[in-house]
């Protein structure tokens, strides 16, 4: 998943494998955070083509959290929009 650092170590860090040993390191980062380890299908429309929605077949495509209001704003969305990730799923 990632190498966490620094951390007390020979090599100053050590990998994080799953969002369980993120919590344990690090419990407040994260912490709302989801994981999906057993979905191995596409998670963009197409990587290749540039479309970076998320795919809608994703579990977590409905999930998220509404933008702050001054991000919103600078955006010129309603009020209503939430999805995870930099796109909306399509």
């Amino acid at each position: 998943m990632i190498a966490w650092s620094p951390v007390p170590s020979d090599s100053f860090q050590e990998d994080v494998f799953d969002l369980e040993m993120l919590r344990k390191r690090q419990p407040e980062f994260a912490e709302h955070g989801r994981a999906w380890p057993d979905y191995w299908e596409a998670l963009f429309r197409s990587e290749v083509l540039g479309h970076f929605e998320l795919s809608a077949n994703f579990p977590g495509a409905g999930t998220g959290v509404a933008l702050p209001t001054e991000i919103r704003e600078l955006l010129g969305w309603t009020t209503g929009v939430r999805f995870p990730g930099a796109y909306a799923p399509q």
